[in-house]
């Protein structure tokens, strides 16, 4: 109902109200914020539930109200709570002058552990606001694993937002930290298939050879979820894994020859091919030709058949 009163009345209503909640809900309003006066600021200020005041402004970036509120505002512990919580809502609505002018004005950028993760520049990378996140780590924000929490770094490589994780990795965060699972960035990027964060993790010197708690390796998920780019990518690296087998019995060659991609066997057998025991091909390759030809990938049953005639003359014991 306040957004339809003229601000004129506003005003004098404002202007003959001591500090309480009337006055209070008048600064809470949106359309009343943009005509403030020092005059109300004066009536407003001697309370300490003002605060509000400073979020919403912090939020809509209206810099010339931040600064006449933190002019204002008595120190105490209450102001500098209230300082924090606008610097994370800045921070969450990526209102780079804000977030600026708080900063300027001494707002810690890293609170203390008991505020869980919601620090500013955990916040500005989830909600990938870039411009904010070159701002925090200018200041001295640090980028490294938050305790207890995984690596800002694996939302970006999840999702795919190359620049903000570029930006991280520049700053000293970690391109090898693991989660409790023990997947790492890298594993990450080649399960949802996020090609670009790939090589930006090689980069800055990810390793391509990890295993996490189920033993999957980069190459086995981005097979297991058909990542087709990442896997050709994977296969170009001499530090691909090829031969781990994970808790659930896949290697990477029978997940190719699983979905049908006989090019990735091909490539899998020219890259490494396993030992050339008395039993091997029996033992491996004859019944994922069986797997294969219930599948109906002809193509990797005619694949199959060649390496194993060709593991079969190669064996001086056969």
């Amino acid at each position: 109902m306040l957004s339809t009163v003229p601000n004129e009345i506003l005003f004098t209503i404002a202007e003959n109200l001591s500090p309480g909640p009337l006055l209070n809900l008048l600064l809470t309003c949106r359309s009343f914020h943009h005509s403030l006066s020092r005059l109300m600021l004066r009536h407003a200020l001697a309370n300490k539930d003002f605060t509000p005041a400073l979020v919403w402004a912090s939020i809509e970036g209206h810099v010339p109200l931040i600064k006449t509120i933190l002019a204002h505002t008595p120190a105490s512990d209450e102001a500098t709570k209230m300082e924090e919580i606008a610097l994370r809502e800045a921070c969450d609505h990526g209102s780079l002058k804000s977030v600026e002018t708080l900063l300027d004005h001494g707002v810690p950028h890293t609170p203390p552990e008991d505020n869980d993760r919601r620090y500013p520049l955990a916040i500005a990378v989830y909600k990938c606001h870039l411009p904010v996140v070159r701002l925090l780590l200018s200041r001295g924000a640090v980028p490294d694993v938050w305790p207890g929490y995984p690596p800002m770094a694996f939302d970006l490589c999840r999702n795919g937002e190359v620049e903000v994780l570029r930006e991280l990795l520049a700053a000293g965060a970690d391109p090898n930290a693991r989660n409790n699972h023990m997947s790492s960035c890298f594993t990450l990027a080649a399960e949802y298939g996020h090609l670009e964060c790939l090589k930006v993790l090689l980069e800055y010197g990810a390793e391509v050879d990890v295993v996490d708690r189920d033993n999957d390796t980069p190459m086995i998920l981005a097979l297991y979820c058909e990542r087709w780019d990442v896997v050709e990518f994977l296969l170009e690296q001499e530090e691909c894994d090829l031969v781990t087998r994970n808790l659930r019995g896949f290697d990477p060659l029978n997940l190719a020859c699983i979905t049908g991609r006989a090019d990735v066997v091909r490539k899998i057998f020219s890259k490494q091919v396993p030992g050339h025991d008395t039993f091997w091909y029996e033992r491996e390759l004859v019944p994922m030709v069986s797997l294969a030809r219930m599948r109906h990938r002809e193509e990797v049953v005619e694949v199959l058949e060649q390496e194993i005639l060709k593991l079969w003359l190669a064996s001086s014991t056969l």
